[in-house]
């Protein structure tokens, strides 16, 4: 596998196709099988601990919580739900990176930066505004 880290942009992305493309009431072996195409299609079953935290705060029903902790459960968290005060330094100077267009900036997106950073990964991310 890759040295690469799926950021939430990926993960909803692909979810949102996979669900749609779904029979009426998906069930939790659905949500495992889309996880595995996921991690097929991308070489790599990696996230961090934010990653995870957005993608669950975006559900909206009961049963799609089901689901999700169903697809997260062959992803791996690679920081351990650890962030350190590295971390947090770290995206703080994201952060202070104003862009051009003065567009703000994602505490999540910083973060997850800092972590793959830390942690020698790549962070893949379908968002054109995440941090570089």
């Amino acid at each position: 596998m890759s040295r690469r880290l799926l950021d939430t942009s990926v993960l909803i992305a692909h979810w949102r196709k996979c669900a749609g493309d779904a029979p009426a009431a998906p069930r939790p072996d659905d949500a495992r099988r889309w996880a595995k195409e996921l991690i097929k299609t991308y070489g790599t079953d990696v996230v961090a601990t934010p990653v995870v935290v957005e993608f669950l705060a975006g559900v909206r029903k009961r049963d799609e919580l089901m689901l999700a902790r169903a697809y997260l459960e062959n992803l791996r968290t690679i920081d351990g739900g650890n962030v350190s005060a590295e971390d947090w330094a770290a995206a703080r100077r994201y952060a202070e990176r104003v862009p051009q267009d003065g567009k703000p900036r994602q505490l999540g997106d910083c973060l997850i930066r800092a972590i793959a950073d830390r942690l020698g990964y790549d962070a893949y991310s379908l968002d054109k505004r995440f941090q570089k």
